[in-house]
């Protein structure tokens, strides 16, 4: 019996991904996420609802909890089951509680127990598709692989993924569970971000380099704001103890100290890098600037000038020669770039040369790709998807029997495997 794989959207853009894998009985959805902001391919959002009101879904899998792959969640068909890490089912519960999308809030209740979470890598089954989720470090805590077995092939979908944070080790762990679990992967599905980016031209750290960077910056700064995504939970934690390693205070608004909350009542029982205790209400900055501080901004990317233009002359009233810490994506910062962001730019102008450049990546660099293409060891294809640039897989330092398992798809193609 064969089984077919469709990237419904993301062969040729980054972000909004959602894939189908299919067998004559089942139909499953991985991911259903919005476009970015500057990554629109020919699929727009609002063709993506349509499929999903048109076509027959058993199930959606989510890899993890970024608005790139849960985005429209809330526009699924309510008869549709959702599949999640418990872990992930609490962070977003949390997050869209600050949120005024009554639709998601209603449905993260779960009163219907439409969601269904699952604890990796303890294997579940939609229709005769057996699902093995493995944990994998990501800019998202808790984010998954699925390894996929259906019409006697087994594909395996990355989702997103990286080395570069304090968890980077559960990489190696995929091929020793495989070979564990006695699995050999027909059909890998790989995501390929940093396929036009450079980690050397970037200037991307890992996040040790990161925390260790920021602890020397603040120990003759001691008045630094962040811009940073309030999710990114590996490097709030890397400034979190770099403030904390120089004596200074830790202050975010409302909403990012419940995700914080939130995430330390999760994660700071497993190791204490991510007990982030202790985080104090931006409210309560005023008084005790004078004796330095980190405040966290989250990313500031909706607000408009006026509001953050507001935002600067409050934040800085009384305190002298305020710094910055960008550690977000240069690209929102580049006119030359679709995902050009006029808003930020300018907020982060105001504070001319005092701003330190300090980054991440979320994502697998080129050479943790061939890395991981190497210990998987697909059999038949190698499918690029969550990229702009499918094609740039062939390149990659990898066997040449690697190489040409690459299959370019476009969105909405159907490949059949067996």
């Amino acid at each position: 019996m064969a089984v077919s794989v469709t990237i419904h959207r993301g062969a040729n853009q980054i972000g909004g991904t959602i894939t189908e894998i299919a067998t004559e009985k089942t139909h499953i959805l991985i991911d259903c996420g919005a476009a970015l902001p500057g990554s629109y391919g020919t699929v727009r959002d609002e063709d993506i609802v349509k499929m999903l009101q048109e076509k027959r879904f058993d199930a959606v899998l989510f890899t993890h909890y970024h608005g790139d792959h849960t985005g429209l969640m809330d526009r699924i068909p309510v008869d549709v089951p959702l599949y999640m890490d418990e872990v992930m089912k609490t962070i977003l519960t949390t997050l869209n509680q600050y949120t005024r999308n009554e639709a998601m809030n209603a449905l993260l209740k779960n009163a219907d127990g439409r969601i269904r979470t699952f604890l990796p890598p303890k294997a579940f089954t939609v229709g005769d598709m057996t699902v093995t989720p493995f944990f994998v470090d990501h800019s998202a805590y808790h984010a998954n692989m699925f390894l996929i077995e259906a019409g006697g092939q087994t594909i395996l979908v990355s989702g997103d993924f990286r080395s570069a944070g304090y968890l980077g080790k559960s990489l190696q762990e995929i091929p020793k569970l495989l070979e564990k679990f006695h699995k050999t992967v027909d059909v890998l599905l790989c995501e390929g971000t940093m396929m036009t980016r450079s980690v050397k031209a970037e200037r991307l750290l890992n996040e040790w380099e990161l925390q260790k960077e920021a602890e020397t910056f603040l120990q003759s700064h001691r008045q630094a704001y962040v811009l940073c995504s309030s999710t990114n939970f590996d490097t709030i934690s890397s400034i979190y103890h770099a403030a904390r390693k120089n004596g200074l205070k830790v202050y975010a608004n409302g909403y990012i100290c419940a995700m914080l909350h939130t995430f330390s009542d999760i994660a700071g029982k497993q190791t204490g890098l991510y007990r982030l205790k202790g985080v104090r209400h931006s409210r309560q900055l005023t008084d005790e600037a004078k004796d330095g501080f980190v405040l966290l901004l989250g990313t500031c990317l909706g607000m408009s000038p006026r509001g953050l233009d507001y935002f600067y002359d409050f934040l800085t009233d009384g305190v002298e020669e305020p710094w910055l810490i960008y550690s977000m994506w240069k690209g929102y910062l580049n006119p030359k770039h679709s995902a050009y962001n006029s808003h930020l730019a300018g907020f982060v102008s105001r504070f001319g040369e005092r701003v330190n450049y300090a980054h991440t990546s979320g994502h697998a660099d080129r050479k943790t790709l061939a890395h991981f293409i190497e210990a998987v060891k697909p059999q038949k294809y190698i499918l690029p998807f969550h990229t702009e640039n499918a094609e740039g897989f062939r390149g990659l330092g990898v066997e040449d029997k690697f190489k040409a398992m690459v299959k370019v798809m476009k969105d909405g193609e159907l490949i059949r495997i067996g």
